[in-house]
């Protein structure tokens, strides 16, 4: 739910989720699988919304802040 908050801040948020979506569906027959998928992705997807919203921030701040 956490990535779908997200996407209202950004738009790289819709690409996150719906890669999400899919690695969902493909691996829905072998659940171990998918549990230890989502314990890799997680970190990785909370890397890039803390880029990303890093990026918005440096975007929308005025020049003076490098």
């Amino acid at each position: 739910m956490g990535i779908l908050v997200f996407v209202s801040i950004n738009n790289f948020g819709f690409s996150i989720v719906a890669f999400k979506i899919t690695s969902n569906k493909n691996n829905t027959n072998t659940g171990a699988i998918n549990k230890s998928a989502r314990d890799l992705l997680s970190p990785i997807i909370c890397l890039i919304i803390l880029f990303d919203i890093v990026k918005v921030l440096i975007y929308y701040s005025p020049s003076s802040v490098l």
